[in-house]
């Protein structure tokens, strides 16, 4: 009865980019990387994430969020508001990493 969830809205994309770009179905001149999984619909079609995922547990198996273990960047976190909501907005619930050219469009506070 309790909700608990986390909202991608965006990431780097850092590999399988060309199957990315097929998913989102956009011509290559199109896809800038940046703009690949800038947004939550977005990243949903580039990573192939439809609605039967709905509920899937992020530590199985099936889809799982890891850390590039190649990356040697420290990066500040930063958190602002939500974006694009009404009730909660006061909340400081969002957070991206500081100066990130792959975050969503918003306006951070």
């Amino acid at each position: 009865g309790i909700g608990h969830a986390v909202l991608l809205r965006a990431v780097e994309p850092m590999a399988g980019i060309e199957l990315m770009k097929r998913n989102r179905k956009r011509p290559k001149q199109e896809n800038h990387t940046r703009l690949l999984c800038s947004g939550p619909a977005r990243l949903c079609r580039a990573l192939g994430i439809g609605r039967r995922e709905n509920g899937t547990d992020l530590c199985g198996d099936r889809i799982w969020i890891a850390r590039d273990m190649r990356s040697t960047r420290s990066q500040k976190i930063s958190r602002s508001t939500r974006v694009g909501i009404s009730d909660g907005k006061h909340h400081k619930w969002r957070y991206f990493l500081k100066n990130s050219p792959y975050i969503s469009p918003g306006r951070p506070v």
